[in-house]
């Protein structure tokens, strides 16, 4: 997406996205070949715009009912999609946190990975899906429960959490319909889940 068009009052291109965040004092290096973070900063902008109070916004608004109108129904889709990619993104910092926080455990235990027993290993992943959704908790505010079936989906295999992800961050499902399928399917074998979530995800 190199110009997100906004109803009537023209149009705002990644590229000036891009240099506003420069301009800010931040660092746009990942964005240069990232084309799910751009296509995120251009809902940002339509939704920004719709949002606008500006004089020349209001005057659009009252003399353009129509096209304004219009305006408001893309930037509330702009909404919904731009809070289901954060939705799929969330998972994968979730991954991130969990294995940051397996290290943390691992250093608290004086142990590394290979030695631990299986019931070690498995007290140890445990704790670690543990500290994570309890964090995700206390940043949002969300049921323990809700938080750990993130988790949960987060450190599923790539075979089944690229799938839920994708399906998050192109804007099919959001994170409601992606837990009640992890809540059904969460017992299957991996070949079997990641079917049922390709038939029931997907586009």
């Amino acid at each position: 997406m190199g110009t997100q068009t906004i109803g009537t009052g023209g149009a705002v291109s990644t590229e000036q996205l891009v240099e506003a965040l420069r301009s800010a004092g931040l660092s746009t290096d990942a964005l240069s070949n990232n084309a799910e973070a751009l296509d995120a900063l251009g809902q940002l902008a339509v939704i920004s715009q719709a949002a606008s109070t500006d004089s020349e916004s209001l005057t659009r608004r009252q003399t353009e009912p129509s096209a304004a109108n219009e305006e408001l129904v893309t930037a509330a889709s702009a909404c919904v999609d731009l809070a289901r990619w954060c939705d799929g993104m969330l998972l994968s910092i979730c991954r991130s946190m969990a294995l940051s926080a397996g290290d943390m455990v691992l250093q608290q235990w004086g142990l590394d990975a290979s030695e631990l027993s299986p019931t070690k290993a498995h007290r140890w992943r445990a704790t670690t899906k543990s500290a994570v959704a309890t964090e995700l908790q206390a940043l949002s505010g969300w049921g323990i429960q809700s938080c750990h079936d993130r988790v949960g989906i987060a450190l599923t295999p790539p075979a089944l959490s690229g799938h839920i992800e994708s399906s998050l961050k192109e804007g099919w499902n959001d994170s409601r319909a992606v837990q009640d399928f992890w809540r059904k399917a969460r017992h299957l074998d991996l070949d079997d889940a990641a079917c049922v979530a390709a038939a029931a995800l997907g586009p």
